[in-house]
């Protein structure tokens, strides 16, 4: 991805979420994030969907990040990740999550 004058690679294994910003995605490590232009849709389907998981339509996280699920009403979910941020699943993806957890 292009950073001003310069073009930084941001290895996948590194991601611990990727959030939605209008055409625009930010990338989440531990240490910092980064903004590129690309969707959200777009970005999910190349990453290994034994890695990373979409959970909202705004929020694709890594599976291994997550820490705790905290079911929420309606059957969404609270996402504690490794980074120490929350974010809420969206009811559309409640079977895929539970899926990938394992939660039958």
């Amino acid at each position: 991805m292009r950073a001003r004058e310069r073009i930084v690679v941001v290895p996948t294994a590194e991601l611990v979420r990727i959030d939605a910003e209008g055409n625009y995605v930010r990338l989440w490590t531990a240490e910092r994030s980064w903004l590129h232009k690309a969707t959200l849709t777009w970005i999910t389907a190349r990453l290994d969907p034994q890695e990373f998981l979409r959970v909202h339509r705004s929020h694709t996280v890594r599976l291994r990040a997550v820490r705790e699920l905290l079911p929420r009403l309606h059957g969404e979910f609270r996402l504690r990740l490794s980074d120490g941020s929350e974010i809420t699943s969206g009811r559309a993806y409640r079977d895929a999550i539970r899926a990938a957890f394992g939660l039958g």
